[in-house]
């Protein structure tokens, strides 16, 4: 199942995260792909926002790697850009995140495909001009069909 969006800030952006991590079973992996600047951040703020987390307090971890962040729901938010291997992003931790109730969030996950869990959504980010993001999100996990269906529905009444 595949839902594409588009958003014309990045206001719309975090809120897309937010609806997203709103229709998401515990322990689902969100694997974000798209060029530098390109929102992927801003999503995880609308989503950690939505979980009760203060947006300032998330900003990108490609230095630290993986931030936390504790509200109602636990974000794990992982940044491999600066990664070097499948056998570091798994040294870091990436088994207990995947196998925790919380959502892992995986900034630049493209490139590490085969690392990611069966549980996961695919949410990939296009600039198609300075402010507008074409958003695609789908999974080929059939346990997460229901959780885009009802994004789809959440996305359409908005």
């Amino acid at each position: 199942m595949e839902i594409t969006v588009t958003t014309h800030d990045e206001e719309q952006t975090r809120r897309v995260g937010a609806q997203l991590v709103s229709c998401l079973p515990p322990g689902t992996t969100v694997a974000l792909q798209g060029p530098l600047g390109v929102g992927k951040t801003r999503m995880v703020q609308g989503a950690a926002e939505q979980c009760g987390v203060e947006q300032q307090e998330v900003n990108s971890p490609t230095f630290v790697i993986c931030q936390h962040y504790l509200g109602q729901r636990t974000i794990h938010h992982v940044d491999v850009y600066r990664v070097n291997d499948a056998d570091e992003f798994m040294e870091l931790g990436a088994e207990e995140w995947f196998d925790s109730d919380g959502i892992t969030f995986v900034e630049w996950a493209d490139r590490f495909p085969d690392l990611m869990p069966e549980r996961s959504v695919n949410v990939t980010l296009v600039e198609r001009d300075r402010d507008v993001r074409e958003i695609q999100i789908s999974s080929q996990c059939a346990d997460l069909h229901d959780a885009l269906k009802q994004l789809q529905n959440t996305l359409t009444a908005t």
